[in-house]
């Protein structure tokens, strides 16, 4: 829904002449909510900017709970915020890749200065990069969901 639409449906009215002490909703574009409830029981003057991101669950809602999130889910960065941003990142990999030592000119073969085997072909390392994971940019949020 585009924003006038969303104030309709949430009945906002004041949401139309934006107020961050009187609109009961705000976009998620990072805009200043000084003097909201919001602003008063986080201490974060502006809301996360969600525009172009991917949302990411938060690991734990409750300390309280004792459903722990699956290894398979869980965010490796144990320790962030609702709100902070990550950036992309690709998991940490290695590639080998088989490559023929070089030929000459006119089929001159350059094998004794090449570190590989006999057969012409050698196994060549590529530098292993990234991180723990591989993700998009993305925002931790906390998702809630009504059951009663």
């Amino acid at each position: 829904m585009n924003w006038d639409s969303f104030c309709q449906a949430a009945n906002d009215a004041n949401a139309i002449n934006w107020s961050p002490s009187k609109s009961k909703w705000s976009p998620a574009d990072g805009r200043d909510i000084k003097n909201s409830l919001y602003c008063k029981y986080t201490g974060q003057n502006n809301l996360p900017d969600l525009r172009g991101v991917f949302l990411r669950g938060l690991n734990e809602f409750d300390l309280r709970s004792q459903q722990p999130v699956s290894s398979n889910q869980a965010d490796p960065d144990n320790i962030r915020k609702s709100g902070s941003y990550q950036t992309d990142e690709f998991k940490i990999h290695t590639h080998t890749i088989k490559v023929k030592y070089p030929q000459g000119p006119n089929g001159a073969d350059y094998s004794a200065w090449w570190s590989g085997d006999n057969s012409g072909f050698s196994n060549a390392p590529v530098q292993n990069a990234g991180g723990s994971e591989t993700r998009p940019k993305n925002i931790a949020v906390y998702y809630y969901i009504k059951i009663n």
